[in-house]
């Protein structure tokens, strides 16, 4: 005779949040990828936790919108981010790659 579990709404609502933070989570530890603006605002808002790699590209972002803000301040976009083989790059205000000069 099988078991019925019965789910529900809140346990659904709980299993969808947490598959939605895993699959972040595993996109976010990828060595090759851009960080969009999105995913740059995600690590910004859940500081606690991050992956060393998350952190470096974190403290780039915020690095990039000081300088765009001439170090007054933050510019309020994020810029994209993108980690390479290990390097960390940004785009410039011409559509340039420029590596960020830490983080290695």
């Amino acid at each position: 005779m099988r078991k019925v579990i019965r789910l529900t709404e809140s346990d659904i609502h709980r299993i969808v949040k947490e598959s939605v933070r895993k699959i972040l989570r595993e996109e976010f530890d990828q060595e090759n990828h851009i960080y969009s603006e999105k995913e740059m605002k995600w690590l910004y808002d859940n500081q606690d936790g991050l992956s060393p790699l998350q952190a470096k590209v974190l403290n780039a972002g915020m690095w990039v919108r000081a300088m765009q803000a001439n170090y007054h301040g933050y510019a309020e976009r994020w810029p994209n981010i993108k980690v390479q083989n290990g390097e960390i790059f940004y785009y410039d205000r011409n559509g340039e790659m420029k590596r960020v000069p830490f983080g290695r």
